[in-house]
């Protein structure tokens, strides 16, 4: 497999994800409408709001997450293909970059969940509670999403490390040898 295969893998990764939060965005859209047209009880009714805005921000940023890295898809194949080695040094700034989020994530999804179960053990007023609940289900949806973004951007950033490894010993061998070498 060639270097660039693994940056179209991570790629397809993030699209895969961003398909299945839109999937799971829009099944939750429909849980909610059915919610509205049950008889629902005023417990029931606190949910709608605050779960139809925490679903639609999971259809909205699978959507992103999908549509938008099609387009980037191309952008860096443009990239490699201009030119291998300066596209390896830019990714690996750029990936080192968003990787380091990854570590801050679970104190968000901690945090979201945490003040979840304080909103619903605290408060007693039913649209209270639902906020709770719609912040318990944004927590849980963030850190699955995380979760599995942060194995691939992980992953990505390995395989970029052991390809600049392999790069740089192989060009120190080289200055011996008269044929440079290219791991593209």
């Amino acid at each position: 497999m060639n270097f660039f295969e693994h940056t179209r893998q991570w790629l397809m990764g993030e699209i895969a994800l961003g398909h299945g939060l839109m999937i799971f965005g829009a099944l939750s859209i429909v849980a909610v409408l059915i919610l509205v047209f049950s008889r629902p009880s005023e417990y029931i009714r606190s949910l709608i709001i605050p779960g139809f805005i925490v679903a639609l921000l999971t259809l909205v940023v699978g959507y992103f997450m999908s549509v938008g890295n099609i387009p980037r898809l191309d952008e860096l194949t443009r990239s490699f293909v201009s030119s291998p080695r300066a596209f390896l040094i830019k990714e690996m700034a750029r990936v080192d970059n968003f990787v380091t989020a990854y570590k801050w994530t679970p104190v968000v999804c901690g945090v979201l969940i945490i003040g979840a179960v304080g909103l619903m053990v605290l408060f007693s007023k039913p649209w209270i509670r639902g906020c709770g609940v719609a912040l318990l289900y944004a927590g849980l949806v963030l850190s699955v999403t995380d979760f599995f973004s942060s194995i691939n951007g992980e992953r990505y950033q390995e395989q970029l490390h052991q390809v600049c490894e392999l790069t740089q010993s192989q060009n120190s061998l080289n200055m011996v040898s008269a044929e440079p070498y290219n791991p593209f």
